[in-house]
């Protein structure tokens, strides 16, 4: 066993693996989803294209970048996936 990729967790800590939180079923981390829905509110409230100038975003993509990471959170939380996409078709995509 190699002993630089073994942790041992106490119990009540939060376990992530690959990417994934485990503790009590699979989850997608807060940080992730979070991030996720400060894009969206901030398209839905000044558009797209000043969020990205605003926040001087370096995505020529923006629109794919963010549809893409909505599918992988749908792929593990489906009812989470359903609101966010519900929030991203919502947008006015003008770029």
């Amino acid at each position: 066993m190699n002993k630089s990729k073994t942790k041992i967790q106490r119990k009540g800590s939060r376990q992530i693996v690959t990417g994934l939180t485990v503790t009590n079923g699979v989850h997608v981390p807060k940080k992730y989803k979070k991030d996720i829905w400060y894009h969206l509110h901030y398209c839905d409230l000044v558009g797209p294209k000043e969020h990205i100038k605003n926040k001087k975003l370096n995505k020529s993509n923006y629109k794919d970048w963010l549809y893409g990471r909505i599918c992988f959170v749908y792929s593990i939380e489906p009812e989470v996936g359903k609101k966010m996409m519900s929030a991203f078709n919502e947008i006015l995509w003008i770029l």
